[in-house]
């Protein structure tokens, strides 16, 4: 082999390590864990749509943590949903409403309505449809308050779980779900209509980090500065089994 060929077997054997370890970090990237699927805030009220360790179980659970002063204590608060999703969110005053379903076995099913006051700092959760069923959207009537929810009525008789799609309404702020017709889709938008929107990652002077493993607050010097490091320890504690009576 001549020196040039020695030196080009090199370059080629540096150029093929160089995008070995571009594609590796790629994916790499690509496949980093998500902590955190929703934030939002209010005052100094925020809300964490967080996931959880897993914990020998066969899904993530996902679960709120709200601090209530302003990102000092942060604690564990609301339902913990294992086999659940949480799809869409609006803010309304003073709550905070988020749409869900189940997902558990497949196909996708019972979805409902998530209601978190920020007066009371409480929570409830409402069914909105009680059968395999698909949430497509979610909105607010603004002249009347009525809440409007487009679901998907699977076939389980479908090979790929199709069916039509149902606009289900509530009179009473969620309380009760009717349904009201068939529609042949779920529309962009529609005047005197408030749609809920995927979760976001930003609120206000708050947002996860663009990595995915902090929460940034925007501070007055117009910057966004680290002031949580995820996840959190909560965020990978497992809950105690009670049945179990070893010491």
């Amino acid at each position: 082999m001549t020196r040039d060929s020695r030196i080009f077997s090199k370059l080629g054997s540096f150029i093929n390590a160089a995008i070995f370890v571009a594609t590796f970090s790629a994916a790499c990237i690509g496949q980093q864990e998500t902590l955190v699927d929703g934030l939002w805030a209010q005052g100094n009220t925020i809300v964490l749509l967080a996931r959880f360790d897993q914990c020998g179980g066969p899904y993530r659970p996902v679960q709120p943590i709200v601090s209530t002063d302003g990102g000092t204590m942060w604690a564990v608060d609301g339902p913990r949903f294992e086999g659940s999703e949480l799809l869409f969110i609006l803010s309304e005053g003073n709550e905070l409403l988020i749409g869900g379903q189940v997902y558990a076995e497949g196909p996708t099913s019972s979805p409902f309505l998530l209601i978190y006051s920020f007066n009371k700092h409480q929570w409830s959760q409402i069914d909105i449809y009680s059968y395999a069923a698909e949430l497509l959207g979610m909105a607010r009537e603004k002249e009347t308050g009525h809440l409007l929810a487009w679901v998907r009525h699977i076939d389980m008789e479908s090979e790929t779980y199709s069916g039509p799609i149902y606009l289900h309404e509530s009179v009473d702020d969620g309380e009760t779900w009717d349904v009201t017709r068939d529609v042949a889709h779920v529309p962009a938008s529609v005047p005197g209509l408030r749609f809920f929107q995927e979760l976001p990652k930003r609120s206000g002077r708050w947002r996860v980090a663009r990595a995915g493993n902090a929460i940034e607050q925007l501070k007055d010097d117009g910057k966004w500065h680290r002031t949580m490091k995820l996840p959190l320890p909560i965020q990978q504690q497992c809950p105690v089994n009670e049945d179990d009576t070893r010491p």
